[in-house]
């Protein structure tokens, strides 16, 4: 991976190329005021991937007690196979915090073997399945679980 990739926290700023590259990543994407919304909840956390000044990947986690789950993460089609989704999901797992544990959910298309692979790597197991999770197309969903 490039080394002038940082990770910062996402602002306000970085949403207008956060949605360009949600757009892009899904089917059905998340709008900017959703976005807004997940920034002003105080339980969220929402971090960039900031290479040359430009935002190349981003991931949006909760976190409530010793329990979390990651949203939402994505890098835009030019910036893959670099190691950012790594820097991202590693970044976000070691902001989380608590002293009794802590249990990482996350659900992920049924299709998507390259984000199950990188899950797989960081100790996430695969617990369900949520038939029809995913509704454009429509999808199973793979439920995963860390447990640190």
């Amino acid at each position: 991976m490039d080394e002038e990739c940082i990770i910062a926290e996402v602002t306000e700023p970085y949403l207008d190329r956060i949605c360009e590259i949600e757009n892009i990543s899904f089917s059905d994407p998340w709008s900017k005021e959703s976005f807004m919304g997940l920034l002003a909840n105080p339980f969220c956390k929402a971090f960039a991937a900031v290479k040359s000044g430009i935002v190349a990947g981003y991931i949006i986690d909760i976190q409530i007690g010793n329990e979390a789950e990651i949203l939402n993460i994505a890098v835009a089609p030019e910036s893959r196979k670099l190691g950012i989704g790594r820097k991202l999901l590693d970044h976000a797992l070691d902001s989380m915090k608590s002293a009794d544990g802590l249990t990482v959910y996350l659900e992920v298309r049924e299709s998507n073997s390259a984000a199950r692979h990188l899950y797989t790597s960081k100790g996430f197991r695969e617990i369900a399945v949520r038939k029809g999770y995913y509704i454009k197309p429509r999808e199973d969903a793979i439920e995963m679980k860390l447990e640190k």
